[in-house]
């Protein structure tokens, strides 16, 4: 037993409890991938459900933030409370190690309590952050280079005419030497034509 913690637990709790961590810590892992990598970035749902600043948002949330903001939730969901199931998932079997051996001291303790709250709100805090930040850079980029992409944007319109104007050229010439009048034959070919 370690004399620092708020209970009297065994080795083999403590080595539970940090393998079902580890199990939250990879359902964080899996819920950023769904969520980040798969709605926000590669499927447009997610901005016709949420709406675009929701969805900046999440993608501005991946790594760390996304990562300790899921974990403290699993752990809040699976880990945290009195309940049977959260001292120990597997409590209904009949082995000892996982029946008997349970503890009330971390999963229902304030001190674990206020680390997974502080979990969530610093991985919250740091995505709003990144969000305000990009929102503001993106707002300073496009200020300073619109009157660049304005003339950009005129200059490729006058290419784009001056292109339509040589194609249509083109197809004026291919259509007058593709039907010659009688007038436009060359006399020497008028010559062996007789």
């Amino acid at each position: 037993s370690f004399e620092f913690l708020p209970t009297d637990a065994s080795i083999s709790w403590l080595v539970l409890f940090s393998v079902r961590s580890y199990l939250t810590l990879t359902l964080a892992y899996i819920t950023e991938y769904f969520f980040v990598d798969i709605l926000a970035t590669r499927s447009p749902l997610s901005v016709k459900v949420i709406g675009p600043l929701a969805t900046l948002y999440t993608i501005n949330a991946k790594g760390w933030p996304f990562l300790v903001t899921m974990w403290g939730v699993w752990n809040f969901i699976l880990m945290h409370g009195s309940a049977p199931y959260n001292e120990s998932w597997l409590y209904f079997t009949d082995i000892e190690m996982f029946s008997d051996n349970r503890d009330d001291g971390i999963s229902n303790s304030e001190l674990y309590k206020e680390v997974l709250l502080s979990m969530v709100l610093a991985g919250v805090a740091t995505s709003i952050k990144r969000t305000i930040i990009a929102l503001y850079l993106g707002k300073r980029v496009y200020i300073h280079y619109k009157p660049k992409l304005e003339k950009l944007m005129v200059d490729m319109l006058l290419l784009t005419e001056v292109a339509e104007l040589g194609n249509a050229l083109d197809d004026f010439e291919f259509e007058r030497v593709d039907a010659p009048e009688d007038g436009d034959i060359p006399r020497d070919e008028k010559k062996s034509l007789k």
